[in-house]
C-alpha cells in the first residue's frame, strides 16, 4: 500500500482543538499587550500573524473546527473562546451559531461582550457591516454596546452601518448604550460635539467621562468634568472588592490616562489629584502627563514595597536611562509567597526589575526640563511617531493619545490592528503631520 491510496482523515481533532486554544491564547496576548512593557509592534505582528493561522486552521475545517471552538467556550467561558467562536461563526455565515453566541455574550456580558467586540471588529469589512446593524437594531442593550464599541474600534465609516441612528443610541434608556455611544462618537462625526454636550450632563459616571474623552479627541477638551469623573470613580475602586474592584480599576486607569494627557502641566492641584489616587493609578498618571516636575513623585514610590517595580520603570521610560545597562537594579530573587498574589509578584511574573532605589536617586539623569518627557526627549509630534513604530505597547500608548489629541482626525488605536495602526501613521506622515511640532 502506498500514501496515495491510504484513507486519510480530512481533520484531525487534537489538532483543531489545539488551534481554538492556541487561538484564543493570542487573542488574549493581543487584548492586553495595550499596556504591556515588553511588546514591541514587531511583537504584536508576531501575535496577529499567529492568530490568524491558527483561525485559518479552524476555517478550513468548517463545521468540524466550531466543534472544539464551542466546547473550550462551554469550558472557559472567557472572551477569547467569545471572540473564537463568534469570527469562525461570522465568517463561516454559520448565521444559527451566531445568533446563539450573540445570546450568550449577553447574558454574560460582564465576561464575554469584549472578546465579540473584538471578533466584529476583526471581520473582513462586509461581514462586519453586517453584523453591526444587526447587534445595533437589537433590544438587547449589550449587544448595542457591541456594536458601538466595534465602531469606534473601526473608525467613522463603520458608523454608517447602525441600524439605529447613534443620536437615538446614545440618548438610550440603559447608561452602558449612552456610554459605548460617546465611545463612537469620539471617531469623528459632524453632529458629535452637540450629541457629547448634552452628555456631559448625564446622570451616570461612566456617560459623562466617555463624553469627556471623546470631544477631547474632537479638539474640545473636558479637562476638569473628566477630573470630577476620575475623583469619583477613584473613591468607588476604594469601595470595591474582587472582581468589581478590577473592573472599577480598569475604567480607572483609562479614564487617568486620557486625563493625564488633558491636564495642562503647572496645574495647581495635581498633587492632590494624585494623593487620592491609588498609588499604581497615580504613577500612571504621571508617566501619561510626561512632566519632569513629578520625578520627585516617581523617585518616592520606590520604597513602595508593592510598587517600586513599576515606580523604577515609569522612571526609565521617563528619563531614557534603562536600569540595567546603568546598574541600577538590585540582585533578583522571588518576591516572597503569601497566600494572595501581590502586585509586586506580578510586576515580577512580568520582567519588570527590582530597583536599587539609592543608585536610581543618585544617578546624573540629563533630560529637557521643560514639556512632555518621553524616554529622556521632548515628546513632539516626529518623536512620537518613532515611538509607535519602535517602542513597548505601554510607551506607545503614551504617544498614541498625545497623537490622536493632536491629530484628531488620524486616531491610533493599539487596539486596532497592526494594519490599521500602520494606515494611521503612515496618513500622519504624509497627510496630518508638521513633523517639527
Amino acid at each position: 500500500m502506498t500514501i496515495d491510496n491510504l484513507a486519510l482523515p480530512m481533520t484531525v481533532p487534537p489538532m483543531l482543538a489545539q488551534h481554538a486554544q492556541d487561538a484564543a491564547f493570542y487573542w488574549m496576548l493581543r487584548d492586553t499587550s495595550e499596556t504591556s512593557p515588553h511588546l514591541t509592534l514587531e511583537k504584536l505582528t508576531h501575535i496577529e500573524t499567529m492568530l490568524t493561522a491558527h483561525l485559518d486552521g479552524l476555517l478550513i475545517a468548517g463545521s468540524a473546527g466550531m466543534s472544539p471552538a464551542e466546547a473550550a467556550l462551554a469550558r472557559w467561558r472567557s472572551a477569547g473562546e467569545m471572540f473564537v467562536c463568534f469570527y469562525l461563526a461570522a465568517s463561516g455565515h454559520q448565521h444559527s451559531s451566531a445568533e446563539k453566541l450573540l445570546a450568550q455574550a449577553a447574558k454574560r456580558a460582564d465576561t464575554l461582550l469584549r472578546g465579540l467586540i473584538s471578533a466584529i471588529a476583526s471581520l473582513p469589512t462586509t461581514l462586519a457591516r453586517q453584523w453591526i446593524p444587526h447587534c445595533s437594531a437589537s433590544s438587547v442593550p449589550a449587544l448595542q454596546v457591541a456594536a458601538l464599541r466595534a465602531c469606534a474600534l473601526l473608525g467613522a465609516p463603520a458608523l454608517d452601518a447602525l441600524a439605529t441612528p447613534l443620536a437615538s443610541l446614545i440618548t438610550s434608556s440603559n447608561e452602558h448604550v449612552r456610554a459605548a455611544g460617546c465611545r463612537a462618537l469620539g471617531v469623528a462625526r459632524d453632529d458629535a460635539p452637540a450629541l457629547l454636550q448634552t452628555a456631559l450632563t448625564d446622570e451616570h459616571l461612566c456617560v459623562r467621562a466617555e463624553a469627556s474623552i471623546a470631544l477631547a479627541r474632537l479638539g474640545q477638551p473636558q479637562a476638569m468634568e473628566l477630573w470630577r469623573c476620575v475623583s469619583s470613580q477613584a473613591l468607588i475602586h476604594d469601595q470595591a472588592s474582587g472582581w468589581h474592584r478590577k473592573q472599577a480599576e480598569r475604567r480607572l486607569l483609562r479614564w487617568t490616562r486620557h486625563l493625564a494627557c488633558q491636564v495642562t502641566h503647572g496645574h495647581p492641584q495635581i498633587m492632590q489629584l494624585l494623593a487620592r489616587l491609588p498609588a499604581r493609578v497615580s504613577l500612571c498618571f504621571v508617566l501619561h502627563h510626561a512632566d519632569p516636575q513629578y520625578l520627585g513623585f516617581v523617585l518616592h514610590h520606590l520604597d513602595d514595597p508593592d510598587n517600586r517595580r513599576y515606580a523604577a520603570w515609569v522612571w526609565q521610560c521617563m528619563t531614557g536611562n534603562d536600569l540595567t545597562a546603568n546598574g541600577l537594579t538590585l540582585a533578583e530573587s522571588p518576591p516572597a509567597q503569601s497566600g494572595s498574589i501581590n502586585q509586586d509578584q506580578i510586576d515580577f511574573d512580568n520582567g519588570m526589575l527590582l530597583p536599587n532605589a539609592a543608585a536610581i536617586r543618585a544617578f546624573p539623569a540629563r533630560y529637557p526640563s521643560q514639556g512632555k518627557l518621553l524616554q529622556g526627549q521632548s515628546l513632539t509630534t516626529a518623536f512620537a511617531l518613532s515611538v509607535l513604530e519602535n517602542a513597548a505597547q505601554a510607551v506607545r500608548a503614551i504617544a498614541a493619545t498625545h497623537l490622536t489629541y493632536a491629530y484628531p482626525a488620524y486616531p491610533i488605536l493599539l487596539r486596532g490592528s497592526v494594519q490599521q495602526q500602520m494606515q494611521a501613521i503612515r496618513a500622519l506622515r504624509l497627510h496630518g503631520a508638521n513633523l517639527t511640532a
